[in-house]
């Protein structure tokens, strides 16, 4: 098997890295970052003195995509031993382990000659920490430059730090290329500050920016016979308030066609009896799922909720993402909302030097429902 090669700059920036404790490949989506990694980790394979490498991720679903890709690569699928907890697969010199953790305790213990980091943005310190103390030669990592105040930003440095972004990745196709061609067009004379140039510099240029101003500028108001028309599938979110707080409810529809989010709200209310919010659920039609976040004791107001005997939607908890990246990917696509404190929030939601000013009750239960459907096509 003749392995494809990455970028030159990939290979130049590993040669010149190999006595560096930490190497952070950071650069937009679609860069060649992961096939990158995987091509070194090959080659110490088949030329190199071998060992093993424990690859993890932010979520098992993202750690399942690394797996397929070195499955496609390599032609071998790794298999899951019960005893280790971990999917393996041996390629000549090496054993790659695969392996995702739920909380930094269950990384105590592990070893390993080289750690690889797939999406570092989404992964807590106190679990990087637990397992950098079991690293015998080198962590590496991928990430895009999403949240310029995440932990991680403190390991980056001019030495150890590659900024890639689409044009270095010799494997996207035409059509590809394309789409990224559209968000330079888009984002490189955009207002600093908004949606289109914060994608812009986050997946074009590898850098980090935060939205300023009102966030979402393609916001329309629609009435509920509007929304009902959508001939879309309909999703339901949540975000669960408290005493004070309301908990917000609304029914969401995609058009990716035409990149527009129809919206409507469905519930606003603070101190509600999670009863209540099951009765509301069952009287609207159709809906395929409920996407929540588990703060504000999510996960317990959901059991609490599948207690009522006549609810039997199934319910999705939303894969964590950091705020600014997700909203910025949000306002992009055309906003029709409907409902008077849905139609308040989009309009008077603003951002300043990166801190958000306003309601996002009905926002946050939207924008779970995008993670979830849109940005990790988890839900369909």
């Amino acid at each position: 098997m003749q392995l494809l090669r990455p970028d030159k700059v990939y290979i130049d920036f590993f040669k010149a890295n190999t006595r560096e404790p930490v190497i952070i490949l950071r650069g937009g989506r679609r860069s060649g970052k992961t096939l990158a990694h995987l091509w070194r980790f090959l080659a110490i394979a088949s030329h190199g003195s071998g060992g093993d490498v424990l690859i993890t991720s932010d979520t098992f679903p993202n750690l399942g995509k690394v797996m397929k890709d070195f499955a496609g690569i390599v032609g071998i699928a790794p298999k899951y031993k019960q005893a280790e907890g971990e999917y393996i697969a041996r390629y000549k010199r090496m054993i790659f382990r695969f392996r995702s953790f739920n909380r930094p305790q269950d990384a105590k213990g592990t070893r390993m000659k080289w750690l690889y980091i797939n999406e570092l943005d989404g992964i807590d310190k106190e679990l990087y920490e637990m397992l950098e103390v079991g690293v015998e030669k080198q962590i590496v990592a991928d990430m895009n430059p999403t949240d310029a105040n995440h932990w991680c930003r403190a390991l980056q440095t001019p030495v150890n730090t590659l900024i890639t972004n689409y044009m270095n990745n010799s494997f996207l196709s035409a059509e590809q290329k394309a789409r990224f061609q559209a968000i330079e067009e888009a984002g490189k004379d955009a207002e600093i500050g908004s949606a289109e140039y914060k994608r812009y510099a986050n997946e074009i240029l590898g850098e980090y920016a935060t939205l300023g101003g009102r966030v979402f500028n393609k916001v329309h108001h629609i009435d509920r016979a509007t929304f009902d028309r959508q001939p879309f599938v309909k999703y339901l979110g949540i975000d669960f308030g408290d005493t004070t707080a309301p908990n917000a409810l609304c029914s969401v529809k995609f058009d990716y066609a035409n990149k527009a989010i129809y919206i409507s709200e469905e519930l606003y209310q603070a101190f509600v009896a999670d009863s209540v919010i099951a009765e509301r659920v069952n009287t609207i039609q159709d809906a395929r799922c409920m996407v929540y976040e588990n703060a504000m004791a999510g996960g317990t107001r959901v059991l609490n909720i599948h207690q009522h005997p006549d609810f039997d939607l199934y319910t999705v908890p939303i894969v964590k993402m950091a705020v600014d990246s997700s909203l910025a990917e949000m306002a992009l696509w055309t906003i029709y909302v409907c409902g008077e404190n849905a139609q308040a929030e989009f309009k008077d939601y603003k951002v300043k030097e990166g801190i958000y000013d306003g309601a996002r009750n009905i926002i946050d239960a939207a924008r779970y429902v995008f993670i979830m459907v849109v940005m990790r096509e988890l839900v369909t």
